[in-house]
């Protein structure tokens, strides 16, 4: 299973997402950061749905208005289910 996402308007989109197995420290809150990324109108990030992520940004005029969807991957006989 994948999560995707891609950008509604030419502005494109920002998405914060954490490296696997990150750990958000409650008691120090704000001194973890994920890494920030911008994804251009026309294209479409591809993750593993346990990234953890956020993009509830207000990166334009238009905001950071977004398509988030589930990728579910089903092998064929005797194939793979990984993406190519």
């Amino acid at each position: 299973l994948f999560i995707a996402f891609f950008p509604l308007t030419e502005d494109g989109m920002f998405l914060q997402i954490w490296e696997k197995g990150s750990i958000v420290l409650k008691d120090k809150p704000g001194k973890q950061h994920g890494t920030l990324i911008f994804i251009p109108h026309g294209k479409m990030l591809i993750v593993p749905s346990d990234t953890i992520h956020g993009g509830g940004f207000k990166s334009s005029g238009t905001g950071n208005l977004r398509f988030h969807l589930y990728i579910s991957t089903f092998p064929k006989e005797g194939g793979s289910s990984a993406l190519p």
